[in-house]
């Protein structure tokens, strides 16, 4: 199934957000990323982060609903789009693609790429001290493009649609201009892909893919209220939720990828040791060595996009959908002449204290879904 040249073995993304920024070596406690730093969900409207929306207007846990029939398409004479100029719409999306319904039959009106120009609202709450608002906010659908998955297979890598989404109040897109679908230092197998993919991964960007069918909990479990095909997610680029469906674990896809391991990859991403917390012990562009239990047809399933392979440190951990089995070694330990200095000592006492579990060395013959290796061993 896979390149010859290429290794069982995933080489990719582990964390969100920002480029790489370099800091000194510090207490876990003072450098695990908050919720804000290293979030599951990362789209966000006026301070507010979008952790799902549902196409019937059903409010999100955080009270942010999707306005039904807000949709209006833009005007044009473009033959393969002739409901252009048309309002009133419901925004539906289809296997991870934006579309627009007919409010009365939900009939298809406008294909995915009959969207662009296309404008919708959304609903969020504002606090002012003890009182709450409701502010409806406007959002253009601007460029809409397409990003492979990382399949190092070209039989299994598929062309995803990306978005820019842009809020009309202030012109800027509500993913940052901050991060590109792949972090700088994944480069393993990229000399053998076509120029203009490589920059779809590489090139910074504010584009957003949707993920379908489920939303997640920033623990990293899908929120089982709100996980039907009527629920979606705006990931933004370099975001777990992103990176999620870069790697084909898509909700959407029967019988391709149980819950489990969707729970797994994002407890990976995020680094979040301790079962049932949303803390992430990790920072944003930590390079991160993962290998991945997967099949596809009966062999184990390989990806683009790695580390340098002469920098892979100790393993860190087997990853459940409950999270790690244990921690063996922490993602940000710093080295001093090739020995862990106390800092990691310091740092897994803090995940025992904090109810994770730690270990001298991984444990053997037990399920899991990823095992992933340091990168180098340096705080970041």
């Amino acid at each position: 199934m896979s390149s010859p040249d290429l290794s069982l073995t995933l080489f990719v993304g582990a964390s969100l957000g920002l480029a790489l920024t370099a800091i000194a070596p510090q207490p876990a406690a003072a450098r695990a990323c908050d919720v804000d730093q290293c979030t599951v969900n990362t789209a966000e409207l006026r301070g507010v982060d979008i952790k799902g929306l549902n196409v019937n207007g059903v409010t999100n846990l955080d009270g942010v609903r999707l306005v039904p029939g807000s949709v209006q398409l833009t005007a044009s004479s473009t033959p393969l789009c002739p409901a252009n100029g048309r309002g009133g719409l419901n925004l539906g999306v289809d296997s991870g693609m934006l579309i627009a319904r007919d409010p009365v039959s939900s009939a298809v009106v406008a294909s995915s790429l009959c969207m662009a120009g296309a404008t919708f609202q959304i609903d969020i709450p504002l606090s002012h001290g003890k009182v709450t608002t409701m502010s409806r906010q406007t959002l253009r659908i601007g460029v809409i493009d397409t990003v492979d998955t990382w399949y190092a297979d070209a039989s299994l890598r598929t062309s995803l649609l990306s978005y820019q989404l842009i809020n009309l109040a202030t012109g800027i897109s509500i993913c940052p201009l901050k991060e590109a679908f792949m972090e700088s230092w994944q480069v393993d197998g990229l000399d053998t892909i076509p120029t203009a993919t490589v920059a779809k991964w590489k090139d910074t960007t504010d584009r957003a893919v949707i993920v379908q069918g489920e939303t997640y909990l920033e623990t990293g479990q899908a929120d089982g209220a709100r996980s039907t095909p009527d629920w979606f997610n705006i990931a933004c680029a370099g975001s777990a939720i992103a990176k999620l469906r870069l790697l084909g674990y898509d909700p959407m896809v029967p019988g391709g990828v149980l819950p489990a391991e969707r729970a797994a990859t994002l407890k990976m991403l995020t680094a979040r040791y301790v079962r049932n917390s949303s803390q992430a012990w990790t920072r944003t562009g930590t390079p991160l060595r993962w290998e991945p239990t997967r099949r596809i047809n009966g062999e184990l399933v390989t990806y683009l996009g790695g580390p340098d392979s002469t920098k892979l440190g100790p393993y860190e951990a087997d990853w459940t959908g409950e999270g790690p089995i244990c921690v063996a070694h922490t993602r940000l330990a710093s080295t001093t002449n090739g020995a862990t200095t106390v800092t990691e000592a310091n740092d897994l006492k803090r995940i025992e204290d904090a109810g994770g579990a730690t270990c001298a060395i991984l444990p053997g013959g037990q399920t899991h879904y990823w095992r992933t290796r340091t990168v180098s061993h340096i705080a970041h």
